[in-house]
């Protein structure tokens, strides 16, 4: 149990200080200190600010195959060597393609990390502790943005400092390994046994599925999380005129993230997770509505400012109870069994996606057309995950995966698990069946174990 828990801590590390450690200010010290001298334009800072984003997004697509090729605990070990071997090759400073390269690898092996992880968490976990320690992986999310920001603010006055960027990136990666050997996959006969089981995808009983894969995948992106942490930073740098006031402000944003992420815990363990997502993008709206306001009316520019950063602050704490931990927890328990690999991989896919696109437009649109444009997207996500979501609080795997599987399909559908895990008692404390539906159930589960 201990290993599994602190997989969560330090995968989640990994992931985010791969992620986050390549900001703005570490790209211009890799590029002051690079062997090969060269220019540093907006398109290689762009280029380079995508990249594990970029390599993320192609370890979502090969993760389905990986897994289903080594098994998830096998696939963990392997990233985590290869996020060791790619961090420390990191260090050199030769040329932005080079780094480029690294980082495209970096996400692609850390995003395997926090999409098998939550998988088997949820298989293994009892009910009711699923949530506290599925929010485990934001918590150490938002403390590896704090950690990778105090270290830029140390090593940012001098770029021969630049190589020290890569070196709590290699520390969690070793953490990583150590765990991932401690971990032990159940056996055959256990009660819950984890094993990648593969089904065809587009067939009519998974349709809720997919869509809510799809709801979830954009419940981060659509709030336009990155942007606004990232216009908070130049907020902070045009209110104080410092030069290292940007980086302070990212210290101060990431920390509140960071503490309000443990703030939540309690909520996420004691209250329903789906009312909590509602609230959450609710309030999320509100912030959003406020800044947009501000931006139209545009009053002094110091009560402006104020303004918009505390409204920044108030969001950082809805995103924390609402996308920011259940997002994790939802997305490693709501699918079923015979398509979780895959529809994980989407949940990500879409995710990354939806990062790039608020990412990408936020310098080319005004403040307030970008705030209104996230807006619109957080009302289309809320109205999904009201319509297709089911809640998941307090239920075991099969009674969420009878809510995921249309009614006409059901008993089907409880038939070819039986089939595919023979050791495993399904039927116990499903709701969703009718009492006709479970006798068929059992006649027919009787019949092929007589077989």
């Amino acid at each position: 149990m201990i290993p599994l828990i602190a997989s969560y801590v330090i995968g989640g590390l990994s992931r985010g200080t791969v992620l986050y450690g390549l900001t703005t200010v570490i790209i211009q010290m890799h590029t002051d200190s690079s062997t090969v001298k060269y220019t540093l334009t907006n398109t290689i800072t762009a280029v380079l600010s995508v990249s594990c984003l970029l390599g993320s997004l192609l370890g979502t697509i090969l993760s389905p195959l990986i897994q289903n090729k080594f098994g998830r605990y096998q696939s963990l070990r392997i990233v985590s060597i290869l996020t060791l071997c790619i961090s420390l090759v990191t260090a050199p400073a030769i040329h932005w393609g080079y780094l480029f390269v690294c980082k495209l690898i970096g996400g692609f092996s850390t995003v395997l990390m926090v999409t098998a992880i939550p998988a088997i968490g949820a298989e293994v976990l009892d009910a009711k502790i699923r949530g506290t320690v599925g929010s485990l992986t934001n918590v150490s999310l938002q403390l590896s943005m704090v950690l990778s920001n105090v270290v830029q603010f140390f090593i940012s006055s001098n770029s021969k400092f630049y190589p020290v960027s890569v070196v709590l990136p290699s520390v969690f990666a070793v953490l990583m390994i150590i765990i991932c050997f401690m971990l032990k996959e159940p056996s055959e006969g256990g009660q819950q046994k984890v094993k990648v089981v593969n089904d065809n995808l587009m067939q009519r009983k998974y349709v809720k599925t997919v869509i809510v894969a799809v709801s979830l995948g954009m419940s981060i992106g659509a709030t336009g999380l990155n942007p606004i942490l990232q216009y908070s930073t130049i907020i902070f740098k045009d209110t104080f005129n410092s030069p290292k006031s940007g980086t302070i402000g990212s210290i101060i944003t990431s920390s509140l993230s960071f503490v309000f992420s443990i703030i939540v815990i309690p909520m996420i363990k004691k209250y329903k997770r789906k009312s909590l997502f509602i609230l959450g993008l609710n309030l999320i709206l509100i912030c959003q509505l406020t800044i947009i306001i501000t931006l139209y009316l545009n009053p002094p520019k110091k009560t402006q400012n104020g303004i918009i950063l505390g409204a920044t602050f108030a969001f950082i704490f809805c995103y924390a109870f609402s996308s920011g931990s259940l997002f994790f927890v939802i997305m490693g328990e709501v699918f079923p069994v015979q398509v979780k690999t895959i529809c994980v991989n989407i949940v990500m896919g879409v995710n990354l996606i939806t990062l790039l696109i608020t990412t990408f437009i936020f310098p080319l649109l005004k403040q307030q057309e970008n705030y209104l444009l996230y807006v619109c997207w957080v009302i289309l996500v809320q109205i999904l995950i009201i319509v297709f979501i089911p809640e998941t609080h307090n239920k075991t795997l099969e009674q969420i995966e009878m809510e995921m599987i249309p009614e006409e399909f059901r008993t089907k559908y409880v038939e070819s698990m039986q089939v595919e895990h023979k050791d495993t008692i399904i039927l116990p404390k499903i709701e969703g069946l009718t009492r006709d539906e479970l006798i068929v159930a059992n006649d027919q589960i009787e019949t092929n174990a007589e077989l």
